[in-house]
Formats: structure tokens, sequence, C-alpha cells
């Protein structure tokens, strides 16, 4: 698939922003957003009913892109930790990890290091572009099974 950087990563940010869903043709590899459940709920102007109908009609042709998991999002946070030199930072970090609420507990470690914050978004969007890549690769090149 044809993107540009700047083309995959806003399409990675609107795939894990939710609000939407994005789903990819099979055949054209056109990308059609499609308005969540969640989204629906706070726009009446929008029938749910009336969209739904319509896509499942051609549903078969179109693979949904789907946002990270809570657990990939967490071994990302992992990843990010491993990458940074020893330091009090990453022992805060990788203890914040360790114990309830670490997604709201390693946010907060960030946002009090200078720095570390903009190094911890480059690092999940690149991550996130991944994901997103990786899924349309797997759905224009499936792996083949092994006998």
């Amino acid at each position: 698939m044809n993107l540009t950087n700047r083309e995959w990563k806003e399409l990675a940010e609107n795939v894990h922003l939710g609000g939407y869903e994005y789903y990819i043709h099979k055949s054209n590899q056109s990308i059609v957003e499609v308005p969540s459940e969640e989204l629906l709920a706070f726009d009446d102007t929008l029938d749910l009913e009336e969209i739904r109908r319509d896509f499942e009609d051609k549903n078969e042709m179109f693979e949904r892109i789907l946002p990270m998991d809570t657990e990939s999002e967490f071994e990302i946070m992992e990843d990010f930790v491993e990458q940074l030199p020893d330091c009090i930072e990453k022992d805060k970090l990788e203890d914040s990890l360790k114990g309830r609420y670490a997604f709201r507990e390693f946010k907060g470690i960030l946002k009090k290091m200078d720095g570390l914050m903009v190094k911890w978004t480059d690092f999940k969007k690149g991550k996130e572009v991944f994901w997103v890549k990786s899924q349309i690769d797997n759905i224009f090149e499936p792996e083949e099974d092994l006998l």
C-alpha cells in the first residue's frame, strides 16, 4: 500500500483514537471510515442501522484494521523502558509497570521527567504505525500455512 509517512502516522493515530472503525478494501486497498457505536451514541443525526446495512452488503470485501489491545500497549511500555539507558528514570518506570494502575503510573512519571514524554510519544507512534502496517501487510500477503 502506497502511503506517505505522514499518511501512515495519521491512519495509525486515527485507528488508535477510536470514534471510527477503519476497514481496508481487499482488492483496491481503499480505506473506509465507519463511525463506531461510541461515536454514534453522541450523534443522533447518524443512523447506525442505515450505515451498517450499507456497509454489511459489501463487508466481505473489507477487512477491519484493529486498534491495539491493552496487552500490546503494555508491551510497548515495556519495550520503551527496556531501550532506555540505565538511570533513575528507567528504574521508576520499571517499578510503575509492576504495580496496580500501571498505565496511569507510567504516564504520570513520564510527565514529571523533562524530555522523556516526547521520546515516549515518538516511540509509541512508531509502534502504532508498525501495528497498522503489519495488519495491512497480512491482509495482502497472508502468511503461508506451514505443513
